[in-house]
Formats: C-alpha cells, structure tokens, sequence
C-alpha cells in the first residue's frame, strides 16, 4: 500500500506491479502523475473524502462529491469509464476500483 498524506508532485508516477495494491490519498485534489497498471484487485482510496460518482474519460478520471470535484487522477493505460466503480471500505474515506 501507497499513502500519500498530503498530497504527491505531478511528476510522482504510481504503478500497480503486484497482484493486488491500494494507493490512499490524503489529500486527492493534489496533483499526482499518471497512475499505471491498475486492475481488478486494486484499489485507490479517497482518505475522508465522499465519492458520489467517478467519471473516465481522455485518460482522466473525474471524482464527485455531488457536484464538487474531489479529484482528478491521470492513468496510463487503456480504461473505459466503466472500468471504475465506487465502493466503501467502512471508514472514512471511498475507495475506487478496477472492474472489466
């Protein structure tokens, strides 16, 4: 697992290697380079942060809260918006993961 409390440099990349990882987010509305390799049993964890709706597209996902924008993450990759989908881990934040 991959924390970052505060935020990371847009030129900090991320690569799921492993069969299964989380990356939490802190603070998800910093910037964060391109995400790489995600895939079912991933997940990224927005930290005390409320997820209505993701949304994919042109290698960005778009994270709501309602109608704020909690995040925006670029991925590196071939991803369909339906590839994303909302869940809950029962604690503060909402995690996001990889469905095919």
């Amino acid at each position: 697992m991959t924390v970052f409390d505060a935020g990371a440099s847009a030129k900090q990349k991320q690569n799921f290697l492993a069969s299964s990882g989380e990356l939490s987010l802190g603070s998800p509305v910093s910037s964060l380079g391109k995400i790489g390799g995600f895939t079912d049993s991933d997940s990224i964890d927005l930290m005390k942060t409320a997820v209505t709706k993701p949304t994919y597209a042109s290698g960005v996902l778009t994270v709501l809260n309602g109608t704020a924008t909690v995040a925006k993450l670029a991925f590196g990759g071939t991803y369909t918006n339906t590839n994303f989908v909302r869940g809950s881990d029962n604690k503060e934040g909402e995690p996001i993961s990889w469905q095919s």
